[in-house]
């Protein structure tokens, strides 16, 4: 970690690197998990309350999907995430594995990142949005 690096307090970090450069913040009950992987946060770039930041999880491409499953018959997404300098990570967040976020960017608190995001722009995460109508029974 480099000047003026903060950490703030209930920080979960079981990542083997974390590099934080200067000027960095990760705040309070952030989790940096998954074990393998390096998480890169860049010049002045604050992570908010409660971000999660991943660097290797099961996806959904498979039968089983828990850790007593041998790796063999999961799918297993892991790499490293890496955060460019001036950005902000919105409270609530989830960064997946293998993500990289550009340069001057800002991600809104909640956001479910699971694609490299570019440099300089805003992420709003889609609100109130329909996945599948509930269909109900009439009584």
């Amino acid at each position: 970690m480099q000047a003026n690096t903060t950490i703030g307090d209930f920080v979960l970090v079981t990542v083997e690197e974390l590099v934080m450069l200067k000027g960095s913040q990760i705040n309070p009950f952030t989790s940096v998990t998954g074990g393998k992987g390096k998480v890169t946060i860049g010049e002045n770039s604050v992570v908010s309350y409660g971000v999660r930041i991943i660097t290797r999880s099961d996806t959904p491409n498979n039968i089983r999907m828990n850790d007593a499953s041998p790796e063999t018959m999961r799918a297993i997404r892991s790499g490293n995430v890496n955060i460019g300098d001036n950005c902000f990570v919105g409270a609530n967040c989830v960064l997946m594995p293998g993500v990289t976020i550009g340069h001057r960017t800002v991600i809104g608190s909640g956001a479910y990142i699971d694609k490299n995001v570019g440099e300089g722009l805003i992420i709003i995460p889609k609100q109130n949005h329909t996945i599948v109508p509930r269909k109900m029974q009439e009584s």
